[in-house]
């Protein structure tokens, strides 16, 4: 009998059992689950190419299945499978609906013409397309080996309590209980898999669902003062030049670049002692720090981003000198921007790092606004009355700037903006993961920069050009 399953029904399903379905459907997962979503791993997504520590889960993936890395970002656990395996939207929905033993939707009119047609052959355009029924296959066999061992290990008599297991406050969806036992749809000679067998074979799963879901609460209430804190460190910090704000200045001495010219007191500050905490939440101690605000298009503050110093204006030896404050709930980072002076006759420019903004503002004139991340910059909204965006580029051996170049590229043409890349033509040195423009004016100066002559002729030419540097 054909039928669908409804998109709602299986998102709903999925709501509270997204680790399962994501540790079972993506093994290398499981090291950024077991994380809570505060700790980073490398990236399970193919092709990234890097083995650095960039991918983490949100803290609440088992609610949503969304993570986050410097090669992109998924909102939800269907974009990450999507991503992994290649699957479009439908694909991913069914191998989903599957996993957890949901039963599909048949339309009357469906229901009579399959009774009138039982002993017949079901008509191609009923069936699931080829490559789902493939890579249903394939899923399903997963699943059922993800918990095979350990379940073939059991008496008789404990392998009929695996429906009765409680999931706890971790899987807090009661539309799938653990005595569902519904055959896997389309596969009549499957074992009948549940949910409950999945967190018996994998005992995690069910701390890390209790530990995330109390997470989340100690989260709801962080964030209902998120906002203010924002904004009190915001009105709090100094000037960059205020006496008592050397550090800040000695940093940007040392990373070679010039803020003299603009004005940036509503952008970036500097905080005299500011806390540290690690991805545990451990107190690290309070270090000087410089603020810069991330405000949305429409100029209003979104959060901040912090890089912790030394008092000579190095950076902290810290896990991770660079740190965003989380996003208050009704704000959104994406389209956001660290705003590093006014565009200039319908032009402006957009890198990852302040410093690289600052870098190409002091060896070209031209005014870079500094997106943070990849992900940020995939969905960078220009200001209005923007012609043409530059985008100076980070040279990855991971090509996650270049990658984000692309998407940045095929959101922003068809709006008739023109995005001309500026990418470092100096190689990437050994055993390191990339060069940006800082480095590039650090080791050859202004002379590695392309003159501005160069540069404005760039912003002209044609849009049906690459004009990649």
């Amino acid at each position: 009998m054909s039928g669908f399953y409804p998109t709602q029904d299986v998102r709903e399903a999925a709501q509270g059992n997204w680790i399962a379905i994501l540790a079972t459907m993506i093994p290398e997962i499981e090291p950024a689950l077991k994380k809570l979503g505060r700790g980073h791993v490398p990236c399970p997504m193919p092709g990234h190419g890097s083995k650095k520590k960039n991918f983490r889960v949100f803290k609440d993936v088992n609610e949503t299945g969304g993570a986050i890395c410097s090669c992109g970002s998924w909102k939800e656990g269907f974009n990450v499978l999507m991503d992994y395996h290649g699957w479009d939207f439908e694909e991913t929905k069914e191998h989903v609906a599957r996993f957890l033993q949901l039963e599909k939707v048949v339309p009357r009119s469906d229901r009579s013409k399959c009774d009138r047609r039982r002993d017949s052959k079901s008509s191609p355009a009923t069936r699931p397309s080829q490559k789902a029924a493939e890579h249903g296959s394939d899923i399903e066999e997963q699943a059922i080996a993800s918990f095979e061992n350990s379940y073939q290990k059991q008496s008789p008599e404990n392998r009929n309590q695996a429906s009765s297991v409680d999931r706890g406050a971790g899987a807090p969806n009661q539309a799938i209980t653990p005595e569902a036992t519904l055959p896997v749809a389309d596969v009549s000679n499957s074992p009948q898999v549940t949910i409950a067998d999945i967190y018996k074979a994998k005992p995690w799963l069910s701390a890390t669902a209790e530990e995330l879901a109390e997470q989340r609460k100690r989260d709801q209430l962080y964030q209902e003062h998120l906002e203010e804190r924002i904004e009190k460190l915001w009105n709090e910090a100094l000037c960059l030049d205020s006496p008592g704000a050397e550090p800040a200045r000695a940093y940007f001495r040392n990373r070679q670049v010039s803020i003299r010219g603009l004005n940036l007191n509503n952008t970036l500050r500097f905080v005299p002692k500011l806390v540290y905490r690690d991805e545990d939440g451990n107190n690290l101690g309070d270090h000087p720090a410089i603020v810069a605000a991330i405000r949305d298009k429409d100029g209003k503050l979104v959060t901040l981003h912090r890089t912790y110093l030394t008092k000579n204006g190095k950076k902290a030896r810290v896990p991770s000198a660079k740190k965003m404050m989380p996003v208050p709930a009704n704000k959104e980072v994406v389209g956001g921007a660290i705003r590093l002076g006014n565009p200039q006759d319908g032009v402006i420019g957009i890198s990852e790092g302040m410093e690289t903004a600052l870098s190409v503002y002091r060896a070209t004139g031209q005014t870079v606004w500094s997106l943070v991340s990849c992900s940020i910059l995939q969905g960078f909204e220009p200001p209005a009355g923007t012609k043409v965006v530059v985008h100076w580029a980070d040279k990855d051996r991971s090509a996650a700037g270049e990658l984000a170049d692309a998407v940045l590229r095929e959101r922003l043409e068809p709006r008739g903006i023109k995005v001309v890349t500026m990418l470092p033509a100096v190689p990437i040195p050994r055993r390191a993961k990339g060069v940006d423009w800082n480095d590039v004016l650090i080791e050859q100066g202004l002379f590695g920069f392309p003159r501005k002559e160069h540069l404005r002729r760039l912003c002209q030419i044609g849009q049906e050009e690459r004009n990649v540097i």
